[in-house]
């Protein structure tokens, strides 16, 4: 028996692939936040080192000119960090996909016991051996088949949880990398008005 199936391998490759791109995405998102400050030169001795990130921030966004500040702002708020395709991709795979296949299974799973209960009580089948020895030892097989199955799809599940695990967390850092990018910029402009 072998470890791990072509099919299991594929699925593990695509979800590998759906990490890598939220990575990916992620990584453009705090480099699309951070490009206005590039060139900025802060003293570092004068940052309050407890609060280090935003105080960074504090400094230099203030550092802008009134114009680049305005184009910075309008562009950290432009950003939609609550519509993410991979975390619809996810939600139609559990809701649809991965039911469905666990729905199949347990009905299947269910017919096979049925009938080797079937089997088992009916005398008439009982007397050619030979016969009921086949058909058991066919659902028998039927039923390994499905054991199989089943652990493809606890497989896929299991990859698939650490792939909505990586993109919570991601999700997460997102949101408060954004949140204090925001917050910053409306200290900014309460002080400049």
């Amino acid at each position: 028996m072998q470890l791990f199936h072509w099919y299991e391998i594929i699925v593990a490759l695509i979800f590998i692939f759906l990490i890598a791109v939220d990575w990916y995405l992620f990584r453009r998102f705090e480099k699309d936040l951070q490009t206005p400050f590039k060139n900025l030169k802060i003293n570092e001795k004068n940052i309050f080192s407890d609060y280090k990130i935003t105080d960074t921030l504090y400094q230099s966004y203030k550092q802008l000119s009134p114009g680049k500040f305005k184009i910075v702002k309008l562009s950290v708020k432009s950003h939609d960090i609550n519509n993410n395709p991979l975390t619809q991709i996810i939600d139609v795979f559990l809701k649809l996909v991965l039911t469905l296949l666990l729905t199949v299974m347990g009905v299947s799973v269910t017919i096979f016991v049925a009938l080797l209960s079937f089997l088992n009580t009916n005398t008439e089948l009982k007397k050619d051996s030979f016969s009921w020895y086949k058909n058991v030892q066919d659902i028998l097989d039927a039923l390994k088949n499905g054991t199989s199955a089943y652990l493809t799809v606890s497989f896929i599940g299991i990859v698939l949880f650490g792939v909505a695990m990586n993109h919570i967390l991601l999700s997460h850092k997102r949101k408060t990398l954004y949140k204090r990018h925001l917050t910053v910029i409306e200290e900014i402009e309460k002080e400049r008005s």
